[in-house]
């Protein structure tokens, strides 16, 4: 996520990550719908597409998200060493 983000924003993108998350644990990423995922979010299609061009692209946000908090971690496991 860019660092300058409105935290509405934030939140939301959030809760779309958190849905599809939920989600990924019940069945194969791609038998995961927007509709899915937008239900589960408790937010409309209209707000997905606003910040996603597709689920291909949440599903990256939140791998690269997922990355960039693992890279984190070694790197503070680095400084302690």
């Amino acid at each position: 996520m860019a660092s300058k983000e409105y935290k509405c924003v934030q939140k939301t993108k959030r809760t779309f990550q958190s849905a599809i998350v939920e989600l990924s644990k019940e069945q194969p990423l791609n038998k995961v719908s927007v509709k899915q995922v937008c239900e589960r979010a408790e937010m409309s299609r209209n707000a997905f597409y606003f910040h996603y061009e597709d689920i291909n692209s949440l599903i990256k946000e939140v791998e690269d998200t997922m990355i960039g908090e693992i890279n984190s971690m070694f790197i503070e496991l680095r400084e302690i060493a």
